[in-house]
């Protein structure tokens, strides 16, 4: 059973028996909801898997998923939480790699880990007597507190290179695009051996093939939403992001979206191809 907080539709009381719950491909297209949600395991537990992850949550901790991406949630008996929905865009601002802090369990009785427990309780216990604008004033202000407290958990759970992948990757973004891409070439301008390139990617959970193919059909997906390219066709759009060959490009963008270009364009209602 699901129950809404009163005051605020952003939390969830969740009390249930065994389950699974999973949010696939397919359900993350047609349902755009973008929120980064924040669970706070009180009884039970559950495993979470998300971001080629798997975790489990076990009382006094909370998790992180995110439903612009795939997701499982399996219990097997029952277990009592509470959900607070963050838009997403709030955090996405103050933390360009959220994927890295996905499927993790972190401790919510002490350190960072508690002041998000507390601050998410205490809004959630006072949502009631509090107008709309004024919970939405508080999300906004509680971003900051979470973002900071995240950052320091990834410190303590491998992410130590999280802050010198972002640096590397952010420096991409005008290089990706383009079909001659070479790694070994980029790794050089960075200073840096292909190998050592290699190992950064691999301990932020990815490769520079699969983090270099994911960016390129996320930015088509993107183009193919936005009424700024509609006049545009779907063989303009992917030669430009890189691909020149169109029978590969297909194939990856219908396995990351569960649909075809022209399929993901028209439930836009645009449809140039």
């Amino acid at each position: 059973m699901a129950q809404i907080v009163p005051g605020s539709p952003r939390f969830t009381l969740v009390r249930s028996t065994a389950q699974i719950t999973e949010r696939t491909p397919a359900l993350v297209r047609t349902d755009r909801s973008e929120y980064l949600l924040l669970s706070f395991m009180r009884v039970g537990h559950w495993y979470l898997e998300q971001d080629d992850r798997r975790t489990e949550l076990l009382p006094g901790q909370f998790a992180i998923y995110d439903s612009t991406r795939p997701y499982r949630l399996h219990a097997d008996g029952p277990f009592e939480q509470m959900v607070f929905r963050m838009p997403r865009a709030l955090m996405e601002c103050r933390m360009p790699r959220l994927s890295h802090m996905t499927a993790r369990a972190y401790d919510s009785g002490s350190g960072p880990g508690a002041l998000v427990a507390g601050f998410v309780n205490l809004l959630a216990g006072h949502a009631q007597s509090l107008s709309p604008d004024a919970v939405e004033s508080f999300e906004i202000a509680g971003a900051d507190l979470i973002a900071t407290a995240l950052a320091l958990l990834g410190e303590g759970s491998g992410a130590r290179s999280a802050s010198l992948f972002e640096r590397i990757v952010a420096k991409l973004s005008n290089q990706m695009l383009d079909d001659g891409f070479d790694f070994a070439v980029y790794a050089r301008q960075q200073g840096m051996s292909l190998r050592s390139l290699q190992r950064l990617f691999h301990e932020n959970g990815t490769t520079p093939r699969a983090w270099l193919l994911q960016r390129r059909l996320d930015n088509i997906a993107s183009q193919l939403r936005s009424p700024a390219f509609a006049q545009r066709s779907i063989t303009e759009i992917a030669l430009s992001s890189g691909f020149n060959d169109l029978t590969y490009f297909n194939r990856m963008f219908r396995a990351r979206f569960s649909a075809t270009p022209s399929q993901w364009r028209r439930s836009t209602g645009r449809d140039k191809s």
